[in-house]
């Protein structure tokens, strides 16, 4: 009500109450001391009410208790809980509020009874709750903007669904201890306990216990060498939804051995070479040393070769086309269903890449080749193609 209206009431009641007898005063005061000491009686038992549930927070008369889903249990540094986007002193967090962590500091939020999350700045949530089509209470953790958090529930009645930009993780009704982290421009779910669901769009995937999944874009690929230092399983969802199986630490030591540089350009030097220079016995050492190049990485990627191609193998019959096919297909399948380092995908694509050569160029009577620079160097190639082909 505006100051000058309280006036014109005040006013107008003193008036009043000059006007009237001392018995209507008496009568008047009686009933303020009564309806004083009511109003009294009612404040001492919500404010006690409260103090059981709250101790030593104070609760402003326009907030309703219930709405409080979580509470900061430990804290170190500093961090601000924002009401409408306006900073409040308290360490109990309502619906839509938003708690956002400053410089340096980390805390425990305890979400109903069973549920903790230990953030670490940087972090801003926004929590949330409502009730499913079962009447069975889901609690939200809205990812505003974090680089690291942890959930453990005690719970198995107690649901929590994480939403962020690209995906949702729900705890499937179990009890849950995952870690989510931005890491080397990767974002990383690892999952350390019960079966948990990941969501991106219409894909659904599901995570067991020690498996892990990897986002990253494009761009990223070369930050993958500093997250294999572990044995989950992983995989990365990318952002155009497709999914892929990240290779372990353990693939990544065999195929540094299978696909090892030196021993690449020496089986390819004797491959082509043999090939074009009518060296029969180097081009066959060469193949040979090729074909168990190439069959070495299908096993440790577990990827299947093509039937055909396999009894080719078998029977020591693979011409330079169902070698170039071999290797064709080991990297799409690689393309679509695993994340290795590129260096890897690289050389294959250069062994490829001198197959088709070999398969295609044609070389003038009586011309030999010392190198593997002096058939680039005639094939007159574009600058690129020169280096990619050189350089392994």
């Amino acid at each position: 009500m505006p100051e000058l209206d309280k006036l014109i009431v005040y006013e107008k009641v003193r008036q009043h109450i000059e006007k009237e007898s001392i018995f209507t005063k008496v009568s008047f005061y009686t009933k303020v001391a009564v309806y004083s000491l009511f109003l009294l009686f009612v404040f001492f038992g919500i404010f006690y009410h409260q103090q059981q549930i709250t101790p030593g927070i104070k609760v402003s008369t326009n907030t309703v208790f219930a709405d409080y889903i979580g509470k900061i249990i430990t804290s170190t540094g500093e961090f601000q809980i924002l009401e409408n986007w306006k900073p409040i002193q308290s360490k109990f967090i309502k619906k839509w509020d938003i708690l956002q962590l400053s410089k340096s500091s980390h805390l425990t939020l305890q979400v109903n009874q069973g549920i903790k999350l230990y953030i670490v700045w940087p972090a801003k949530i926004q929590l949330d709750n409502y009730t499913d089509s079962n009447w069975k209470e889901i609690y939200v953790v809205n990812m505003v903007d974090w680089d690291y958090l942890t959930v453990k529930s005690n719970s198995a009645k107690d649901k929590i669904v994480i939403k962020s930009k690209y995906f949702n993780i729900e705890s499937n009704d179990n009890l849950i201890d995952l870690k989510y982290e931005k890491k080397w421009n990767a974002t990383i779910i690892e999952n350390n306990g019960w079966n948990i669901i990941v969501k991106n769009n219409s894909k659904v995937l599901s995570l067991d216990k020690q498996e892990k999944l990897i986002v990253l874009s494009n761009d990223d690929i070369n930050h993958i060498k500093n997250i294999f230092s572990d044995n989950y399983k992983k995989y990365q969802l990318t952002m155009s939804g497709n999914l892929k199986e990240v290779i372990t630490s353990k693939q990544i030591n065999q195929l540094s051995n299978i696909l090892d540089k030196k021993a690449v350009i020496l089986a390819t030097w004797k491959f082509v070479l043999g090939k074009l220079n009518n060296d029969q016995n180097r081009e066959e050492s060469g193949k040979k040393q090729l074909i168990q190049i190439i069959t070495s990485t299908y096993k440790i990627l577990w990827i299947q070769i093509p039937a055909l191609l396999n009894t080719k193998i078998q029977n020591n019959q693979l011409t330079v086309v169902d070698l170039e096919n071999l290797v064709d297909y080991l990297l799409t399948q690689i393309e679509n269903k695993y994340v290795i380092p590129e260096q890897f995908v690289k050389r294959l694509k250069v062994i490829l890449a001198y197959l088709v050569i070999v398969e295609k160029v044609k070389v003038q009577p009586g011309q030999t080749f010392p190198n593997l620079s002096y058939l680039v160097n005639y094939l007159k190639l574009d600058e690129k193609y020169k280096k990619m082909l050189l350089t392994f």
